[in-house]
Order: structure tokens, then sequence, then C-alpha cells
């Protein structure tokens, strides 16, 4: 039986397949600590019913878009929780080695920046979701939920806050990461030579554009060499999906 039960949403692309870059976050992290997980995929409507019977509270008021999301976790000792990061705190207390660094500068820089990033692109990505990666049930949930989080429909998020306008907002965010792969000498990782979960982070971004159809993914790695760097590093734990 597997040491760790993981929430995840499927996406379009096979039977039981990531894309959620939070999801990710979490993913690469149990792949890289060389975890036994399995995972049990959670339709949109049904993430919220599913994870309140496991006893999970909601997320606090005005922190997130909906009260439940993934990822969620259940651990060997039967505790269930909601959230990466307090989700990698558990996980790194639980199997301290390899260390992933959450105490570093490198990702409290990340974790803030990202988020700031993924404010001014969203009219460009979150759009792009139902037409291009989600599926099933999920797709009218998100539309619908989406429409109540932005006060418009994603058409209209998409066609008035989106295009090269968002991309010239996050582009200030987007050279800031690029400066923490730089930092710690040659890299790939954003602790030099090591690997650590602000590079997971990073990834978990990068693989979720990859699955958008367009040039979201070409037009991130060619800002900067040091984002197709940090993902190519990263491959070997993005290969487990499911």
């Amino acid at each position: 039986m597997a040491e760790v039960t993981l929430y995840d949403n499927p996406s379009r692309f096979g039977t039981g397949t990531c894309w959620s870059p939070n999801v990710w976050k979490t993913r690469l992290l149990l792949n890289f600590k060389d975890i036994d997980y399995r995972t049990e995929w959670l339709h949109g409507p049904d993430i919220e019913p599913t994870l309140a019977s496991l006893g999970i509270p909601p997320h606090k008021g005005g922190t997130e878009m909906v009260d439940y999301t993934v990822p969620a976790v259940r651990l060997p000792n039967g505790k269930c929780i909601m959230e990466s990061l307090a989700i990698a705190t558990a996980i790194e207390a639980l199997y301290p080695e390899p260390k992933v660094h959450l105490d570093s500068e490198a990702f409290t820089t990340v974790n803030h920046t990202l988020k700031w990033v993924l404010m001014r692109l969203a009219p460009v990505l979150v759009p792009r979701m139902p037409r291009e990666c989600l599926s099933g049930p999920t797709i009218a949930y998100h539309i619908e939920a989406r429409k109540k989080t932005f006060g418009m429909s994603l058409k209209e998020l998409e066609a008035t806050r989106g295009g090269e306008g968002a991309w010239e907002r996050a582009r200030s965010g987007l050279y800031k990461l690029a400066l923490v792969l730089k930092k710690n000498g040659d890299g790939p990782f954003c602790l030099g030579s090591t690997p650590s979960y602000a590079d997971f982070l990073i990834v978990g971004f990068l693989e979720w554009c990859r699955c958008l159809k367009g040039d979201c993914f070409q037009r991130l790695i060619s800002l900067d060499p040091v984002f197709g760097n940090v993902y190519n590093a990263c491959e070997h734990w993005l290969r487990r999906k499911n």
C-alpha cells in the first residue's frame, strides 16, 4: 500500500495525467524524494466534498479562489493536508532527506515573485485551461467558478486583460525569477547544483505552460535560457505524471 495519497485533478492528456502547477509542486517533491504514493483523481465538482469529508478545513477566507483546492494529501499517519506549502512542510518533516531547503532565501523570493507573475498572466493562461487542458466535469466547473472570481466571463477576461499587455506586465517578475536562477554560479538550479523546492515552483509553472497550446512555454524559455535549463534538469522528476 502506498505511503501517501495525493489528490489531483486530471488533464485531458490520457488517463490520469497531471497538469496543475500547484499539484506539480507536490508531485515533483514526492518524485524527488522517491516517496511511494498513489494518486486519487478528483474532477472540479468533487474536490470540495471529498476533501471536506477527510476533515480538511477550508482555506482561510480571501486566500484562495475557492474554499477547497488540490493538491491535498493523506499522510502515512492518516493526517490529511491541503495547500502545497503546508504539504511540503509536512513532507520535509516526515522525509527529511534529501532536503528541499524550504528555509532558503531563494524559495522565499521565488514563492513571492511567482505569485506576482501569475496574477498578471492569469488573463492569458486561465481562459485557455478549459479549451486546452481540463477534462470532463471540471471544464464547466472551472468556467463558472472563475467567472465568479474575476467578475466576468473567461472570454471577456482574455479579451480585456490578456494578450501582449499581460505578458508585458509580467515581464519584470519573470526576469526576477531568472535572476534567482543565475545567482548561485552556473546553476541549473536556484541553489546552483543543488535542487530545491524553489525549482519545483518554477518548473511546475513551466510544465503548466507546456500543457497549454500556443506559445506560452516557448515564450518563457526564449525569455532566458535559465528557464529551459532548470526545466531540463528536473525532467527526471517530471516523468511520473499519475
